[in-house]
C-alpha cells in the first residue's frame, strides 16, 4: 500500500511540473494571411499564462526589414473560472507591407528562469494593389452584438492631477472602473500608445467599496502612469477600452475611457542663471561639512523639500582656482518622504588655507505667483592644513586625469627592445616584430572582409531586439550610440546633446522625437550617476521604442 502510494504521489509531481512547464504559450497570429501592398494589417504576439511581463524577454523577429511598423499597443486579460485564474497578454504590431512577394514572419521566442517556448512561423502573402491610393487600415473585428451595460451600473473614469502645466511638471494619470454588477470572468483592457511623454508604471490600488454618487460602486484602478510631457501644445492621452464578459452566453461588452487633454505651457522668460527645472514651493536646507577634516576632502549636501513629488535637477555648484566639486546626486525621494530630494557633494581643496564657499544658489518657478524664486544659503568657510594638504593623495588628484592603467605587454616588449643594454639584440627583436606586424597585416587584409550597412543595420536592430531589463545604462547607452552611427550617420565617439540633436536634425527626424531622445539621455545620465541604480521597464521600453522611430523616420 505505501508503495502504490508513493507511486500515486510520484506521478501526481510529475504531472504537476509537466503542467507548469506548459503553463507559459506564446501564439502569433496575423488579421489576414493574403493582403495588397498598400493596406496594413496586425500582427498580433499573446503571452498566455505568465504572471508578470515577459515582453522583454523575448526575441523579436526582424520586422523592418519588410514592413513598416506604423503603430504598436498591448492589452492585458486576467480570467477567473471556478477558481482557476489564468492570465494573458496582447502585444499588436500593425505592420504596412514594403514590397509585393511572400514572406515568412520567423517566430517569436523565449528562454528565461526555466520557461522556453514559441510561435510558429506565419507564411504571408503580399500582392501588387491593383490600384494607388492611401493605405487602408483593416477592418477591426466585430463582436456578436450584445445588449450593454448601462453607464450607471458599470463604467470607466479617467483623470490626470492636473490638466494645465508648464513644460517639465509631470502628472499622474489614473483610470478606474467602477461597477455595481458582477463579472462573469474576465476583463481585459487595451490603449494605443501615448506618444512625446516620458511616463513610468506604478503600482495600481486594489478594488475597494466606495461611494459614488450617493450609491455603493466596487472600484477598480486600471491604469496608473506617471507622464511627463516632452513637448509644449495640446497632449491628448488616448482612451482605454475594457472588454469584459457578465455570462457566457452573453458575449463580450466593451466599454470605454474619455479621452484626457493636458495643455502644455512654456516656462516664461528670462529664466534665471541658476533655474534647473523645478516647478512648486521649494526650502533649501545645506548640510555643510566641518571646518577640519582629517582627509581633507569635505563633505556636502543640498537638501530640497517641495510641496509635490517630481524630479528634480541638483543645484549648480561651480568650480573655482581654490577647489574642486565634485556630485553624485540622488534625484528620486525617499520612502518615507516623496518630496524631500538629497544632493551630495565633495570638496576638493587646491591648495592650503582658509576657503570660502560662496552661498549655494537655487531657483523655481511658482505657479502660485506666476514668477521665478531664487533662494540661497550662508556662505560658510573650509579650512585646510598645509600639512594634511601635502600628504593627503586625494588632493593630487585635481588635474583631469580619469584613468591610469598598467602598461600593456605591447608597451612592456617596446621598453625592453629600447634597453641599450641588450644592443644588437633590440634591433633585431625591432625588426623581427615589424615582420610580424606587415605579415599580420596583409593577412587580415585578405582574411577580413568589411561588413556591408545591410549587416550594420542587422545587427544593430539585432542589439536593440536583445535590450532586456538585466541590462545596465551603459548598455543602452551603447545601442543607443550604435543606432546613431549606423542609421543617422552620427560621428562622434560618445554621446552629446548638441551633437545628437544636430545628427538627428539632419537626418529629418521630427522635433518631438529629438525632444524624447534627448530627454532619454539626460535621465539615463542622471540614473547612472545617482545613488539609485534600479531601472524599471518603462526605461527600457522609452528606449527601444525612441529607436525604432528613429530608424523608422531615417529610412521614410
Amino acid at each position: 500500500m505505501v508503495k502504490k502510494w508513493g507511486l500515486c504521489i510520484a506521478i501526481t509531481l510529475i504531472m504537476g511540473g509537466a503542467i507548469q512547464a506548459e503553463e507559459v504559450s506564446l501564439v502569433s497570429t496575423v488579421s489576414q494571411s493574403k493582403v495588397p501592398q498598400n493596406q496594413a494589417f496586425v500582427l498580433t504576439l499573446t503571452v498566455n499564462g505568465a504572471a508578470g511581463d515577459l515582453y522583454p524577454h523575448i526575441t523579436i523577429p526582424d520586422l523592418q526589414s519588410d514592413f513598416t511598423i506604423v503603430s504598436t499597443s498591448q492589452s492585458s486579460a486576467f480570467t477567473m473560472v471556478n477558481g482557476v485564474s489564468s492570465r494573458s497578454r496582447s502585444y499588436r504590431y500593425r505592420l504596412m507591407p514594403k514590397k509585393a512577394g511572400i514572406f515568412i514572419i520567423d517566430a517569436f521566442s523565449i528562454d528565461h528562469e526555466g520557461i522556453t517556448a514559441s510561435t510558429q512561423p506565419i507564411r504571408l502573402v503580399v500582392v501588387e494593389a491593383a490600384a494607388t491610393g492611401s493605405p487602408q487600415v483593416p477592418t477591426p473585428i466585430q463582436t456578436r452584438p450584445s445588449p450593454k451595460p448601462t453607464n450607471s451600473s458599470v463604467f470607466l473614469e479617467a483623470s490626470v492631477s492636473a490638466s494645465d502645466i508648464f513644460m517639465g511638471e509631470q502628472v499622474t494619470y489614473s483610470v478606474k472602473l467602477y461597477r455595481r454588477i458582477a463579472l462573469w470572468s474576465s476583463i481585459a483592457i487595451d490603449q494605443d500608445d501615448i506618444t512625446d511623454v516620458w511616463q513610468v508604471n506604478n503600482p495600481v490600488k486594489p478594488e475597494s467599496i466606495v461611494q459614488k454618487g450617493g450609491q455603493r460602486y466596487y472600484e477598480l484602478e486600471l491604469v496608473n502612469r506617471t507622464i511627463r510631457p516632452l513637448g509644449v501644445g495640446e497632449q491628448v492621452i488616448p482612451p482605454v477600452t475594457a472588454r469584459f464578459v457578465l455570462d457566457p452566453f452573453a458575449g463580450d461588452y466593451r466599454i470605454q475611457s474619455d479621452s484626457v487633454t493636458i495643455t502644455v505651457r512654456p516656462l516664461p522668460e528670462p529664466k534665471p542663471p541658476s533655474f534647473t527645472g523645478a516647478i512648486g514651493q521649494y526650502t533649501m536646507t545645506v548640510i555643510t561639512p566641518n571646518g577640519l577634516s582629517d582627509s581633507q576632502t569635505f563633505q556636502m549636501t543640498v537638501i530640497l523639500s517641495s510641496d509635490q513629488p517630481g524630479a528634480v535637477s541638483p543645484p549648480v555648484i561651480p568650480d573655482t582656482v581654490d577647489y574642486r566639486v565634485l556630485s553624485v546626486p540622488n534625484t528620486t525621494g525617499t520612502a518615507d518622504d516623496p518630496n524631500r530630494h538629497a544632493f551630495d557633494y565633495v570638496i576638493i581643496p587646491n591648495k592650503p588655507g582658509v576657503l570660502t564657499i560662496p552661498p549655494i544658489v537655487f531657483s523655481y518657478f511658482s505657479k502660485d505667483s506666476m514668477a521665478y524664486t531664487t533662494i540661497q544659503s550662508q556662505p560658510f568657510t573650509l579650512s585646510v592644513s598645509d600639512d594634511a594638504f601635502q600628504n593627503d593623495p586625494a588632493i593630487e588628484r585635481v588635474t583631469d586625469i580619469h584613468f591610469l592603467m598598467d602598461p600593456t605587454y605591447a608597451v612592456r616588449l617596446r621598453a625592453l627592445m629600447s634597453d641599450d643594454r641588450y644592443g644588437i639584440w633590440g634591433l633585431s627583436g625591432y625588426a623581427l616584430v615589424a615582420g610580424l606586424w606587415v605579415v599580420y597585416g596583409m593577412w587580415r587584409r585578405f582574411a577580413y572582409q568589411k561588413p556591408t550597412m545591410a549587416a550594420k543595420r542587422r545587427a544593430v536592430l539585432r542589439r536593440i531586439q536583445q535590450l532586456d531589463h538585466s541590462g545596465s545604462i551603459a548598455d543602452m547607452q551603447a545601442v543607443f550610440l550604435d543606432t546613431l552611427i549606423v542609421f543617422a550617420g552620427y560621428t562622434q565617439a560618445v554621446i552629446a546633446i548638441r551633437s545628437v540633436q544636430q545628427c538627428l536634425t539632419q537626418a529629418g527626424v521630427s522635433e518631438a522625437l529629438i525632444a524624447s531622445a534627448c530627454q532619454w539621455i539626460k535621465n539615463a545620465q542622471l540614473v547612472q550617476f545617482s545613488k539609485e541604480k534600479s531601472l524599471n521597464y518603462s526605461f527600457l521600453d522609452s528606449v527601444k521604442r525612441i529607436l525604432y522611430d528613429i530608424i523608422e523616420e531615417v529610412n521614410r
